[in-house]
């Protein structure tokens, strides 16, 4: 009923001077898709199609175009990764890399939390969904280890070590994913929207500019954690020796495995040098996935009933077509013609940084990554770009911080819930922490992160 309210209310809204009405409804059903993903009261991709025929109903989009979504070799990028992802935890490689992980750097508590912050480093170039990552692979490492120490959730017992853990994790899925375009499906969708704007971000440019203030962030973000939510466990040699058992549990490396691996480092190489050859990065995924298929490590069944995979391909392949659409009415040129002006008063130094800010802090009132950059990405920064910001310093800080926002609320993305969900930390807890990390990942991209990608001459 909320949905309804707002898609009536915006709809009988008279038009705003000097937009298109074709616009103007066109946004009503957006909010009206974009408050359906937030609320969920159906699955995504049921009010996806129903967003889809009120659009085609009203005649706002083409009934011949209407599907065109799902024919872009993004949306593609991002089924075939998932489909590639199920082969890790298939094999139990992914497992593998984090016992490991654990076994080398485990001794002590904050070794253990730097052991699966980098865990989760190694593993995002490769797995695109963040919620298969870090919820589907590393959290419940995370609760068997901390369980092993008898940190339990919802009681005391919790500030032992489990809390950490979990905060620590939550918070290096956020800073991984802002590394690797491969690394979260809404990054996928910001290369497709700079795309439409003639705007090149390739897998190469995205990686270097982000590997220097990433991989700044996750030495820094354990520590911090360690200062605002101290582990009353300080040191933690059962850790690898539960992680050395659970290896000899696992078994010595299958064939399966090698061959995962063989195809995950071919896949990094097709998507770093594949361009060179005319070889993108949708067929390089595909290729990977065929090599897994005929190798036998995936069925076709696995694929068949990946059904996060599908419903990811119908709610991002409808998204896309609905942007296009406003970006076709004109919203965007018309929100950057009026909001200019206000901007325009102020040096693009000083304007971009209140621009960013915005941007960032905004995310309170979305459940959603993806859904945050399909409504402000492009409207920010064409307006970034109008004040005087060098065009690439504005692509590259609005692309990780269309990321690390996710830091702040137990909503904010999704596997905030998931994590959340397990009970060892507070909203209060959460909130706190996320702010003052938030703050710290900002400094470390305004400051490191830029004076990086002047070195690398991006501006």
């Amino acid at each position: 009923m909320i949905c309804i309210v707002l898609l009536v209310s915006i709809w009988n809204i008279p038009t705003p001077e000097g937009l298109r009405i074709e616009a103007w409804k066109m946004f009503a059903i957006f909010i009206f898709y974009i408050a359906s993903i937030v609320l969920n009261p159906y699955p995504m991709g049921v009010m996806g199609f129903l967003t889809l025929a009120i659009s085609i109903f009203y005649g706002l989009i083409d009934e011949k175009s209407s599907f065109d979504g799902f024919a872009y070799h993004l949306v593609w990028l991002v089924v075939f990764a998932y489909f590639i992802s199920e082969s890790l935890s298939k094999t139990k490689l992914g497992k593998r890399l984090a016992y490991n992980f654990i076994k080398l750097f485990g001794k002590k508590t904050i070794g253990l939390a730097y052991a699966l912050a980098f865990a989760d480093c190694v593993l995002a170039p490769a797995i695109p969904s963040i919620v298969a990552r870090s919820a589907g692979i590393l959290m419940p490492v995370v609760k068997s280890i901390s369980e092993s120490f008898d940190s339990y959730p919802n009681g005391k017992s919790s500030k032992l070590i489990g809390s950490y853990l979990m905060m620590t994790s939550f918070q290096a899925s956020v800073i991984s994913s802002s590394m690797f375009m491969t690394a979260m499906a809404g990054n996928i969708l910001i290369a497709d929207l700079l795309r439409q704007h003639h705007i090149e971000l390739t897998w190469v440019t995205w990686t270097l500019a982000g590997i220097v203030p990433g991989l700044l962030s996750l030495l820094i973000m354990p520590l911090l954690v360690y200062y605002l939510n101290p582990p009353v466990i300080t040191s933690t040699p059962k850790a690898q020796l539960d992680a050395k058992e659970r290896l000899a549990a696992l078994g010595a490396i299958e064939w399966q495995e090698i061959v995962v691996i063989l195809t995950i480092i071919l896949l990094i190489g097709l998507w770093i040098g594949g361009k060179s050859i005319g070889l993108s990065s949708s067929l390089a995924a595909l290729i990977g996935l065929l090599t897994l298929l005929i190798s036998r490590v995936l069925q076709w069944d696995d694929l068949t009933h990946k059904a996060s995979a599908w419903d990811t391909f119908i709610w991002f392949s409808i998204i896309l077509v609905l942007i296009r659409s406003l970006d076709h009415y004109g919203l965007f040129d018309w929100y950057l013609a009026k909001t200019s002006p206000y901007f325009s008063e102020f040096s693009w130094e000083i304007g971009f940084p209140i621009l960013c800010a915005c941007y960032f802090y905004i995310h309170y009132f979305f459940a959603s990554c993806t859904a945050h950059i399909s409504v402000l990405f492009i409207p920010c920064l064409l307006l970034s770009i109008s004040i005087g910001t060098p065009t690439m310093l504005a692509v590259l800080m609005l692309t990780f911080l269309s990321n690390l926002f996710g830091c702040l609320t137990h909503y904010s993305v999704n596997t905030a819930p998931l994590y959340f969900a397990n009970g060892y930390n507070s909203i209060e807890s959460w909130w706190r922490i996320g702010f003052i990390l938030s703050v710290c990942y900002i400094a470390i991209y305004a400051f490191a992160g830029v004076s990086w990608w002047m070195l690398l001459g991006y501006f």
